[in-house]
This record gives C-alpha cells, sequence and structure tokens, in this order.
C-alpha cells in the first residue's frame, strides 16, 4: 500500500492523518508523490486539525518532505494555505556527498554549507564540543536540502531541522541525523502499512509509540 501521511507538530499532542493515495512515475523519479489536489486536501486536514487543537490556525506552515516537490504539488500546497502568509516546503534528502575538516575530528555538529540558492547540506550528527566526542559509529553523512520554497532564511530553516534532531522523546540518544518530522513519519508510515483499507486509523500519536 503506497499512501500519503501528514503529522502535525506542534505545542499539544502530534497528530497523525491519513492521506491520499501516493503517485508514482518512474520518469520522473523513484519517490511518492501527490497530484494537486492530494496535496491541497492532506495539508488542509493538518492546518484544520491544528486549528481546532489551538483554536485557531497557525502562523507559519513549516513542511518537510523526502522527495522533491512536483510543481502540481506545489500548487495543492500553496492552495491548503488559505489565508496562512508565512511557510516553508523544504526536501530533505541523506546525501553521499560529505566534507572533512582540519585535524582528526569529525565536522562539528550543526555545520552547515550552502551548495547554491536555496541549497543547503547541514550536520545533524558530528563533534560535539560540549561532549567533546562525537557520539556515533561512523562517518557523519550530512542531510541535505535539496529544495526549499518560502521566505525564511537558510539560518532559520536549517536551526529548526536541527532542534527538531533533539525532539524525540522516545530515545537517550544526544541526537538523530534527521529531524523528528522525518523519522516519526517512517515510523508511523510502517504502522500504517499494516491497517486495513477498511479502517481509519487513530489521528493520536499516542497509539504509535
Amino acid at each position: 500500500m503506497h499512501t500519503s501521511l501528514a503529522q502535525v507538530f506542534g505545542a499539544g499532542e502530534g497528530i497523525v492523518l491519513k492521506g491520499e493515495k501516493a503517485v508514482f512515475n518512474k520518469e520522473r523519479d523513484r519517490k511518492p508523490h501527490l497530484n494537486e489536489v492530494g496535496a491541497e486536501k492532506l495539508l488542509a486536514r493538518a492546518i484544520r486539525s491544528y486549528t481546532l487543537q489551538h483554536n485557531g490556525p497557525p502562523k507559519r506552515v513549516v513542511v518537510h518532505k523526502t522527495s522533491r516537490f512536483w510543481p502540481e504539488e506545489l500548487r495543492g500546497l500553496r492552495k491548503a494555505l488559505g489565508a496562512i502568509y508565512y511557510y516553508d516546503f523544504l526536501a530533505l534528502e541523506s546525501r553521499e556527498t560529505r566534507f572533512m575538516r582540519v585535524g582528526k575530528k569529525p565536522p562539528l555538529r550543526g555545520t552547515v554549507i550552502q551548495l547554491g540558492r536555496r541549497n543547503y547540506i547541514i550536520y545533524c550528527n558530528g563533534y560535539v564540543p560540549y561532549l567533546r566526542a562525537y557520539p556515533g559509529k561512523r562517518i557523519p553523512r550530512p542531510l541535505e536540502v535539496v529544495e526549499h520554497h518560502g521566505d525564511s532564511p537558510a539560518v532559520t530553516v536549517c536551526q529548526e531541522i536541527l532542534a527538531l534532531t533533539k525532539l524525540n522523546w522516545n530515545s537517550c540518544a544526544f541526537g538523530s541525523g534527521v529531524p523528528i518530522t522525518i523519522r516519526f513519519a517512517r515510523d508511523v508510515g510502517r504502522i500504517l502499512t499494516e491497517v486495513p483499507n477498511n479502517l481509519n486509523p487513530e489521528t493520536k500519536y499516542k497509539f504509535y509509540m
């Protein structure tokens, strides 16, 4: 089963939303996408759920995605925003491109390298001066922001990504290589593949822990 999934993160309990069926087009890439209607419906449901929980819409919407944005997806997401003016849509991928620094230690955790306009590499894992160690087993792989649609500067979106790597309260690890938005979506997605099509999955994240 290939379906879309949205998780709403904010002040309060996390919300899990199952969206429309994912679309695959091997000629464009091998990753799941949504058509314009599916993207609009999924984000609109996420905003509506947030509004009901917090008695008001969010002032800014940030979307983390593990595949690039098709033009129709962007159109659908922007339609769903309605009157919400501030937004950032980010496509995040783990890449084999790595940078080294002088000395014997890995790159510092939090290092950001701008490869081009709206294209950044961020080390979510790496050497931590406070610990005087690199809490990892292998050479750290950076996370690349391959697409960024929105008005926030690079420092803002990268700081947010780094902060979200420390929000996994189910782990004692210092940090994760990916933000919680991506990590939990993968975990919940594997669970949803076992849910029969005739059942509506629970929307509260506590059922997936």
